[in-house]
């Protein structure tokens, strides 16, 4: 019998037992018993699974998977999890009714410890609101439990920060009063160093890419010795373990930081979430504006940042989601500045112009940094309707909302524009051959099974979005680098024949090092479970994927003429390797971004 036949009996097991759980009434002990004998059975079947037990494995679904095996996989995975949870739940039940009817205190202390282990369950699954309350629960009954506060402050973070109207621009604060208060929250960042070149020195960092692998108390502990020696201000470390580490700070240390007109705006954008109390309960809007306009602050309140905040070249201010933000099925966080975002903002040509278009803009950092140092206007698009919330935000903190322009779509959807003399695109690249690439999110992992999806889309679109002597310049980790240029010329050909256009188009083409599929899927699967990487192993090799690396891609739209019979050429006028290629930020600057322009 196959394993994931054997799986898919135990997930039907499982499934059964959470609705028999739910039937029980809370004195049904001796039912319990048998379901409970059952649910350690089923548990230990799945422990000798040859690839590994499902039930210990981080847990994300993979629904669309055309491989049964990972469909069974993560069934049975789930259904591990909502059976133990449904069992957790019949012994709150039933220890609930012991506490009333008792006086006997051992009671409570078994109740304070299933909701903890209901609670960890319920985060498992993503379920942060359930287990919140639970661990709420639990704090009544075992206030002193520093593992019960430790996770509800997590659970609190995580609400916050997955909270749908974070940064929502609307009734509760316009973006004329973000910008009102713009210069003010800059000049008070920068004024102690909170910049893209000054924050790396201060932490000892190569560059602010490092803020984002080392986020834990290393790094914040790094930062607060060099207090104590001097070479760091207070100020400019507490303002990055607000901002860059999502650590908590007393409400009265912020408003000292930011003042009392940024921390009301930021609380009304939920930028801000105001936590009180031991089970750290996430105060509403109106109680955090009740407890601010008080004249003395309460010493115990406490208050996170829902936002990372990235500052980047000289002056500009990126809100993004954390790296460690958790998806779903329903929600899709805004990616951190990583890597490649940093390498198309030093590789894009900075030539004038009047009109750019961001495609999957994601925080909108590429169009941002265009409006501040070379384009007139905006246009900003992905399919994730949190990137645009998150743009329109940047895009109003940095002073250029009325400068911009705002589509909810994918690149397909992209018809009956105006022409742009620049579209910048960073596209998802994660190849996710049969959707096995469970690690990574809904969105960034769309980009097909080769991983070049939606690249080559943009690629074909840029033929009628593009005006002459314009640039496309994208930014992706590709397969098989070493065919790249001319897949890429393919791909623009292939746009000239869906519609006719024909131009002539001069393309450079830039890659980093080769790094083995093997490599490549092994980083990307590290907390998978064996079945897992060997699906994605599997996947990639049957796609013809056999080495990864970064790129750039920097095209110019030489000329156009309609329904031509001579097809437009296109001409690959370079094809260079270079290790290290994202961090080379001198060879960016001016190798890359000038290797269109005019001579």
């Amino acid at each position: 019998m196959p394993v994931w036949h054997r799986m898919e009996g135990c997930a039907e097991s499982l499934q059964r037992l959470c609705v028999s759980f739910a039937w029980l009434s809370p004195g049904q002990g001796e039912e319990a018993r048998a379901l409970l004998a059952e649910l350690r059975a089923l548990r230990a079947c799945l422990a000798g699974f040859p690839d590994g037990n499902p039930e210990t494995v981080a847990l994300v679904q993979v629904p669309t998977s055309s491989n049964q095996a990972l469909r069974s996989h993560s069934k049975v995975s789930l259904a591990a999890l909502r059976a133990r949870l449904a069992a957790c739940t019949w012994e709150i039940s039933s220890l609930r009714a012991l506490c009333e009817d008792a006086e006997d205190r051992r009671h409570e202390a078994l109740l304070a410890g299933v909701l903890g282990e209901a609670a960890a369950l319920h985060v498992r699954l993503l379920q942060f609101r359930e287990a919140h309350a639970k661990l709420a629960e639990c704090l009544q009954l075992s206030p002193e439990s520093q593992a019960a506060k430790s996770l509800a402050r997590d659970c609190a973070i995580a609400l916050g920060s997955r909270a749908e109207d974070v940064l929502g621009m609307g009734p509760r604060i316009s973006w004329k009063e973000v910008t009102s208060v713009s210069a003010e929250l800059k000049e008070r960042l920068q004024g102690v160093g909170y910049t893209q070149e000054s924050l790396p020195k201060a932490a000892g960092l190569p560059s602010m890419l490092h803020f984002v692998s080392n986020r834990g108390e290393s790094l914040a502990n790094a930062l607060q010795a060099r207090v104590r020696t001097g070479d760091v201000s207070q100020d400019l470390v507490d303002l990055v373990r607000l901002f860059l580490l999502r650590r908590l700070l007393p409400l009265q240390r912020v408003v000292a930081l930011l003042g009392e007109e940024i921390t009301s705006a930021f609380l009304r954008l939920k930028a801000f979430c105001l936590i009180v109390g031991p089970n750290s309960r996430v105060c509403s809007e109106s109680e955090a504006a009740e407890m601010l306009s008080e004249s003395q602050l309460p010493a115990d309140l406490e208050l996170f940042s829902a936002i990372a905040l990235w500052p980047l070249e000289e002056d500009l201010l990126i809100a993004t989601d954390y790296g460690d933000t958790q998806h779903s099925a329903h929600f899709e966080p805004v990616m951190y500045l990583s890597l490649d975002s940093y390498a198309l903002v030093a590789a894009a040509p900075r030539e004038p112009v009047q009109r750019v278009l961001d495609v999957c803009c994601g925080s909108g950092v590429q169009g941002i940094v265009a409006l501040r140092t070379y384009a007139e206007r905006a246009t900003f698009v992905d399919i994730n309707p949190r990137c645009l919330t998150f743009t329109r935000f940047n895009s109003a903190l940095n002073g250029f909302y009325e400068r911009a322009s705002f589509i909810q779509g994918s690149v397909d959807t992209l018809n009956d524009l105006d022409l742009f003399q620049a579209i910048l695109a960073n596209p998802p690249f994660v190849p996710n051959p049969e959707h096995t690439a469970a690690a990574a999110a809904p969105l960034y992992s769309g980009a097909g099974c080769d991983g070049e999806a939606v690249h080559r889309a943009i690629f074909a679109k840029a033929l009628h979005l593009l005006g002459n002597g314009g640039y496309l310049s994208t930014v992706a980790e590709v397969p098989n680098p070493e065919s790249l240029a001319t897949r890429v010329k393919d791909w623009i050909e292939e746009g000239q024949a869906e519609d006719g256009v024909r131009p002539d188009m001069t393309v450079k083409v830039f890659t980093g090092k080769r790094v083995p599929a093997e490599e490549y899927w092994r980083s990307a699967t590290q907390e998978r479970s064996e079945l897992e990487r060997r699906s994605y192993a599997e996947g990639l090799r049957a796609v013809g994927v056999h080495c990864m690396a970064e790129a750039l891609v920097l095209a110019r739209h030489d000329g156009r003429s309609e329904l031509s019979h001579d097809v437009g050429s296109v001409v690959i006028s370079d094809n260079v390797q270079r290790d290290q290629l994202w961090v080379d930020d001198e060879y960016l600057r001016t190798r890359v971004a000038l290797c269109l322009l005019p001579s």
